[in-house]
């Protein structure tokens, strides 16, 4: 039970970082993570997994030496970056979304992870594995009543079952909501295209290729902030024009957006990006007429 304990201490720790960060960087509070309560298990499950190789390794209490330490440093490099990079693929193959996304960072591999990050998590890794885990934390754990021990332990894991089967119930309405923007912005374009000869007016011109450009930003799996921004602009290409069918398909895809930008998952995740590979039918046309040649 202590090795739980160690979890929770750690996904709560790991929780208010993420929250003490976006305070400071968005000016207001944001509840990070997937959970509704306040826990990160990838920071949790981390940490226990160094607890328990630490353990092996170097039995007992420091000093330790440059390599005892740089040992403990590289095993929290590794942990914790390939738990991000497990965590971020099996994320998006079950709910099509990219929660966190490194591309931008130099050394990354598919976005999932970085080596900027990897090496930040390995500094404060270590820091806290040989300084108030060791000092702090083990000795209180393990001084614990063993009856209080295994009560605060099972209690919070069904807490925690309770709270992430909550979770993936959300997350499977929020993977919903997405299919519904490539369905409904499908709907747009085929519609704005099918009144491309009967409305020629310059407002519509620049209709449509607003709308192009939000198919564009759809198919690359652009950050949803950056496909609200292109609604806006529709929004003021749109207004002035008199086509019924335009103006229902756009309402029908601006109350869906609206729903995923009020979604928590979303204010947890502002950074979060489609994973759709959306096609319209001339893209099939032409995928299709390429493999007949082939």
């Amino acid at each position: 039970m202590q090795i739980l304990l160690v979890f929770f201490l750690y996904a709560f720790l790991g929780w208010a970082l993420e929250v003490a960060y976006y305070a400071v960087k968005e000016k207001r509070f944001v509840n990070r993570g997937f959970l509704h309560g306040p826990f990160v298990p990838i920071y949790g499950l981390s940490l226990a997994v160094i607890h328990l190789l630490i353990g092996r390794i170097f039995p007992g209490i420091p000093p330790y030496g440059f390599i005892e330490v740089f040992t403990v440093f590289a095993l929290v490099v590794m942990v914790s970056t390939l738990l991000e990079l497990f965590g971020g693929i099996m994320l998006m193959n079950a709910f099509e979304a990219r929660w966190w996304d490194y591309s931008t960072n130099r050394f990354n591999y598919r976005g999932y992870i970085c080596l900027k990050f990897s090496l930040i998590w390995g500094g404060v890794g270590t820091a806290t594995i040989l300084g108030p885990h060791l000092y702090v934390a083990q000795p209180l754990l393990a001084e614990m009543d063993p009856r209080l021990r295994n009560v605060l332990a099972l209690s919070l894991l069904t807490v925690l079952f309770l709270d992430a089967t909550a979770t993936v119930f959300a997350m499977a309405a929020f993977k919903r909501l997405l299919r519904q923007i490539r369905h409904n912005a499908k709907r747009l374009h085929e519609t704005s295209e099918s009144l491309n000869d009967a409305v020629r007016d310059f407002r519509f011109q620049a209709f449509r290729s607003h709308v192009g450009t939000f198919l564009n930003n759809l198919r690359k799996n652009e950050r949803i902030a950056s496909l609200k921004e292109g609604l806006d602009r529709i929004r003021n290409t749109a207004k002035n024009l008199r086509q019924k069918r335009v103006t229902q398909e756009f309402e029908s895809l601006t109350k869906i957006m609206r729903r995923i930008t009020e979604n928590r998952l979303y204010r947890a995740f502002p950074d979060v990006r489609m994973n759709t590979s959306f096609k319209n039918e001339g893209d099939k046309k032409k995928e299709e007429e390429k493999d007949a040649d082939e």
